[in-house]
């Protein structure tokens, strides 16, 4: 029905669409964009990011989104371990790594800058975006490319949450005074400017979203034996009001020495049941 079809998102522009994939969890469509091809929730993304040009699929897609039609159920299956676009491929054969009693639900908890070296990148490097700008600035296009467990697969869960750690004397505030020790006044104001950012988001979870696809794996982080991989995650939704760490630190104890806490069922419904009271609109 959709095959073929034409569609424009709001940041890659016209493209066509080359498949619908049943996921583990969910259903995905790919999308041949001018530049790369591309993997979304479907059919999540088009509430607001996707659009198809025919106005008669624009709405049997609504409606399938209201729930009033459902034309392909779910169906679970394993990853493909094919390869694909280098943004949107499946995950290799090397990174199958078993986890115990997984149900697919990550919290990420990522770090702000936290030396002036940092700073400096940042500002000069990153056209002056940090992680927590950059998660922002794509989820207006509802897609962004992060680092998950190996263990993880397409259709899972994750979790967006801004280290507390990241405003405290060894982060932000000690990039912050760097800047200052060095009288660089540029990094200085540029640091102060994101610390009051920092300060308003931090020890919170923010973001939820769903893995699409694979790519590269990063390097193995040989202290703790953990490997890591880069994931697309699609049906990126900010949350409007954001969770803090103290509403749900007495069921979740966030993993202090790695980027990922893994869910478990019991952890995950009590955590689902404080994202929906706080933000009614959010899809889970």
């Amino acid at each position: 029905m959709y095959k073929n079809a034409a569609v424009r998102h709001i940041k890659f522009g016209k493209g066509a669409v080359t498949k619908i994939v049943n996921g583990s969890n969910c259903r995905f469509i790919k999308v041949k964009f001018k530049s790369k091809e591309v993997q979304f929730i479907f059919p999540d993304a088009f509430e607001k990011h996707l659009r198809f040009e025919d106005e008669k699929l624009q709405a049997a897609v609504m409606k399938e989104l209201r729930g009033e039609e459902i034309t392909q159920a779910p169906v679970r299956q394993s990853v493909s371990t094919e390869s694909s676009h280098t943004l949107t491929g499946n995950r290799p054969k090397s990174s199958k790594r078993a986890a115990p009693s997984r149900i697919g639900v990550y919290i990420l908890n990522f770090q702000g800058p936290s030396t002036y070296d940092d700073l400096v990148w940042v500002y000069n490097d990153c056209d002056k975006k940090t992680n927590l700008e950059e998660l922002f600035e794509d989820a207006e296009t509802g897609t962004t490319c992060w680092s998950v467990p190996t263990y993880a697969g397409i259709g899972d869960t994750v979790l967006f949450m801004l280290a507390s750690s990241s405003i405290d004397t060894y982060h932000m505030n000690g990039a912050v005074n760097e800047a200052a020790e060095l009288s660089d006044w540029k990094i200085y104001e540029f640091g102060k400017a994101e610390r009051e950012k920092y300060r308003k988001y931090a020890g919170k979870i923010l973001c939820v979203g769903k893995i699409t696809g694979f790519s590269k794996e990063d390097e193995p982080d040989e202290e703790f034996n953990q490997r890591l991989i880069y994931a697309d995650i699609g049906n990126l939704q900010m949350l409007e009001n954001p969770v803090p760490l103290k509403d749900f630190r007495d069921f979740i104890n966030i993993n202090r020495f790695w980027s990922v806490t893994s869910l478990k069922q019991e952890q995950w419904d009590k955590l689902k049941k404080l994202l929906v009271l706080r933000n009614p609109d959010i899809r889970l």
